[in-house]
């Protein structure tokens, strides 16, 4: 997927990888703004209910407004794969804060 435009959005690099799919990194082709583009992997593309289960998080993520939640920008379907595109925020993972910050919660 590196190198690939989607809506406006050109992924640069992977940032995480899931059960569900993977996590990339992107730059708007045009503005100066990187976001984060999540991507269903393609093998549970044929499956009914994982791809059920992607709107619906989709639908939750949208209905979310709080400081820290990302924000969701945009839902679509790209070379029959859908994508949720976030907005990206500097840090740390959360494990990563876990493991050399606070310890276990």
């Amino acid at each position: 997927m590196i190198g690939t435009t989607i809506n406006n959005y050109k992924i640069v690099k992977i940032i995480g990888k899931g059960g569900m799919g993977n996590v990339y990194l992107a730059e708007h082709i045009t503005l100066n703004r990187k976001a984060a583009i999540k991507v269903l992997h393609l093998d549970l593309t044929q499956k009914e209910q994982v791809n059920l289960r992607f709107v619906q998080e989709a639908k939750l993520l949208d209905e979310l407004n709080h400081e820290n939640i990302v924000k969701l920008i945009d839902f679509g379907i790209h070379e029959g794969r859908p994508y949720l595109l976030m907005e990206h925020i500097e840090g740390r993972a959360f494990d990563e804060h876990i493991k050399t910050v606070s310890g276990p919660v």
